[in-house]
C-alpha cells in the first residue's frame, strides 16, 4: 500500500510541485523578501526561519493524508481493499508511510536550501538526531489526526477544510 500511495505522489503534479516547489518558495520568500523584519537578536535570521520553516511544510504535508484517505474512501477503493485478504489498517499505513517519504524529501530539500540561504547550524550530532527524531514524530503525529478527518469524510470539500485546521 505504502508503494500505491508513493506512486500517486508521483503521477500527482500538484503533489510534486508542493513537495519540491513550496519549500524553496517559503524559504526563499521568508530570508529575501521578509528577512530584515524581524530583530533576531545574535541569532543568524537564516537560522531563525529555519525551523520554522520546517515544521511549516511538515504540517502542510499533513493535508495530502487528508486529501488521499477522502478520495480513496469517496471512490470505492478502500471497499474493495476490504474485499482483499489484507489488513483493514494497509491503506491507511500506506497512506502514512508514503508522506513520511514525501516529508523526509521535503526535509532533505529544505535543508539544503537553508544551507545555500546561509542556514549554519551550531547543533552536534546527537543534537541533530534529536531534531530529526522530533520531526518525524511531528509527522507521524500529525498524520495520525488527519487520518482520522480523512477516514470520516466521504466528500473532499470538507477534507480539505478539516485538512487545514
Amino acid at each position: 500500500m505504502t508503494k500505491r500511495s508513493v506512486l500517486h505522489i508521483i503521477r500527482s503534479l500538484d503533489q510534486v510541485m508542493s513537495l519540491i516547489l513550496f519549500p524553496i518558495m517559503f524559504m526563499l520568500l521568508n530570508r529575501y523578501v521578509l528577512g530584515g523584519a524581524i530583530d533576531t537578536g545574535d541569532v543568524s535570521y537564516a537560522n531563525y526561519l529555519f525551523a520554522g520553516i520546517l515544521i511549516q511544510t511538515l504540517a502542510f504535508g499533513a493535508n495530502y493524508t487528508t486529501i488521499n484517505l477522502a478520495v480513496d474512501m469517496k471512490e470505492g477503493i478502500v471497499d474493495r481493499f476490504r474485499s482483499l485478504p489484507m489488513s483493514g489498517i494497509s491503506a491507511i499505513i500506506g497512506h502514512i508511510a508514503a508522506d513520511l517519504v514525501r516529508n523526509i524529501i521535503s526535509g532533505i530539500i529544505i535543508i539544503l536550501v537553508g544551507f545555500a540561504v546561509g542556514f549554519r547550524p551550531n547543533a552536534s550530532v546527537v543534537e541533530w538526531m534529536y531534531v530529526i527524531g522530533l520531526a518525524l514524530l511531528f509527522t507521524l503525529r500529525s498524520r495520525g489526526c488527519r487520518r482520522s478527518w480523512g477516514c470520516s469524510s466521504r466528500v473532499l470539500r470538507p477534507a480539505q477544510w478539516w485538512a487545514l485546521c
